[in-house]
Formats: structure tokens, C-alpha cells, sequence
């Protein structure tokens, strides 16, 4: 059985403004939670778009959320949920199964809640994010993704970051540690400015260029797209590649390739200041 904590749970009073005409029954949702004690926040968001910001010293972590659904009965199984684990802090969206497709556009049942978390910088975040695109900023002790579907931005945080993602860009600028994209399915990998490593392990499809990493920059194995290394302070490494271009340029250690699928896409490569090792082609 759940053990719901009882954090305060606001009904309505949210300042968010409605800017979706279509959607048939509204309302705001709100809950905050004591940070007090607490080391990680967990949180588990479904259908709608998110925003999470960290604050430095921030007194609690506020959960604000426009809910919408197709009928009044689904609107109101539209909530936060919150509880409290030793010195994790855990809260979700309650939302409705409405099947694949929850779109306004799509069939004609529906129900998501976009949401905007404020919470101490500090707290790290352990996020599982369903549909929806989600922005990530301004936390201080890095960050564990793992998302469905949907863009991704994350900017200026500080400590290693995770991703496992299976569809929709990723976006990311301002990495005070090491950033890990653990797996990916579709869409582009644009990093920029990371201050540790920046790897792919695991790449279906979509461009991927790493640029501006102050340690070493790798992707693993990627399927198809282009991959770009551009202003790597250490060695920049494709272990295994299939067709689109590869380029390096700027790269203070190594360039290595390892394998390249016969002739799909060609490689690039100069002010590289270690060795180059690529494999056979032609």
C-alpha cells in the first residue's frame, strides 16, 4: 500500500494562465513539499508538457499544474500525488489512462497536465517523464532522465547528468560534470558547453554533435546520422558508426574511429592535435 505523506495539497489558486482554447474542462492543481531533510527528489510526470527549476535556498519544492481533460469526471482524477521516503522525496501526476493517443486533436477523450516545478537547486533530481516536451535548468547536483517521447532541453546544471530517451530532440547546454546519453532512439543529440565528458553510448537515429567539452567526448555506437566532435579538450572516439558523415575539428587529444559501415558517409578531420586512427575505407 502507498504511503502518501500529508504535504499540502492547494486546490486551485495557481496564477497559471489558460492559453488552450481547446481543451473542453480546466483547472489548476497544485502541492508543495517540506525539502526539509530530503537529499533527491523523484519525480514521475505523464501525459503534457514539463518545466523544473532549480532555486538556490528555495523553502519548498511547489508543484504547479494546469490539468485538461475531455469530461468534468476526468478532470477532477487529474492530481499531484506526494510522499516521503527516508530522505527522498517523491511526487507524480495522476492522470487517467486515455490510451495511445491523448491528444486534443486525436480521438475524442483526453487528459494530460502541463506542469512547472520550482525546487531547492541542491536536491538532485531523478526524473521519469512520459509524453510531452520538458526543460530542465538550474540544478547544482546533477540529474538521472528518463523520457518517452518528446524535445528535452536541459541548460545550465551542475554534476553528472543521465538520459535515457526514446524519441524527440535533446538539447543541452551548460553541464558542470559529466553528461551520459545512456540510449536513444530518434531525433537530434545537440550538446554544447559540458565542463566533464559528454558520451552516447547508444544511438538509433538523428545527428549528434558534441561541442565545446572540456574532457573527452565518445559516441559508442550510433545507426545513422551525422556525428560531429567540434572544440574537445581531450580525445573524441566513435566506436562504432553507421551511415552519415562523421567530422572532427579542434580535438586536443585522439581522433579514433573504429568502424565505419562500407561507404555510407564520409569522415572529416583536422586541428586535431593527437593521433588519428580510422578504419579502412574505400
Amino acid at each position: 500500500m502507498r504511503r502518501i505523506v500529508a504535504f499540502v495539497l492547494l486546490a486551485g489558486g495557481s496564477a497559471l494562465a489558460w492559453a488552450d482554447d481547446d481543451c473542453a474542462f480546466r483547472a489548476d492543481r497544485s502541492l508543495d513539499l517540506d525539502p526539509k531533510g530530503l537529499s533527491v527528489l523523484k519525480l514521475d510526470t505523464g501525459a503534457g508538457e514539463l518545466v523544473v527549476e532549480g532555486v538556490a535556498g528555495l523553502a519548498k519544492i511547489e508543484l504547479r499544474g494546469k490539468a485538461c481533460a475531455s469530461a468534468q469526471e476526468t478532470l477532477e482524477s487529474i492530481q499531484f500525488s506526494g510522499q516521503r521516503e527516508g530522505t527522498t522525496g517523491i511526487a507524480a501526476t495522476m492522470i487517467p489512462d486515455s490510451g495511445d493517443n491523448w491528444s486534443i486533436f486525436g480521438a475524442g477523450h483526453y487528459a494530460y497536465m502541463d506542469v512547472h516545478v520550482r525546487m531547492p537547486s541542491a536536491l538532485k533530481l531523478d526524473l521519469r517523464d512520459s509524453s510531452g516536451d520538458l526543460d530542465v535548468s538550474g540544478l547544482t547536483n546533477g540529474l538521472d532522465l528518463k523520457d518517452s517521447s518528446g524535445d528535452i532541453k536541459l541548460r545550465d546544471i551542475v554534476g553528472a547528468v543521465n538520459v535515457t530517451d526514446t524519441s524527440g530532440d535533446i538539447e543541452v547546454k551548460g553541464i558542470g560534470g559529466d553528461f551520459t546519453v545512456i540510449s536513444d532512439s530518434s531525433g537530434d543529440i545537440n550538446v554544447d558547453d559540458v565542463k566533464g565528458s559528454a558520451v552516447v553510448q547508444e544511438d538509433s537515429s538523428g545527428d549528434i554533435t558534441l561541442r565545446h567539452v572540456a574532457g573527452d567526448a565518445r559516441v559508442d555506437r550510433d545507426s545513422s546520422g551525422d556525428i560531429t566532435f567540434e572544440d574537445v579538450g581531450r580525445d573524441a572516439v566513435v566506436g562504432a558508426d553507421g551511415s552519415g558523415d562523421i567530422t572532427a575539428d579542434g580535438v586536443k587529444g585522439n581522433f579514433t574511429v573504429g568502424a565505419k559501415s562500407g561507404s555510407s558517409g564520409e569522415i572529416h578531420q583536422r586541428n586535431v592535435g593527437g593521433k588519428v586512427t580510422l578504419p579502412p575505407q574505400g
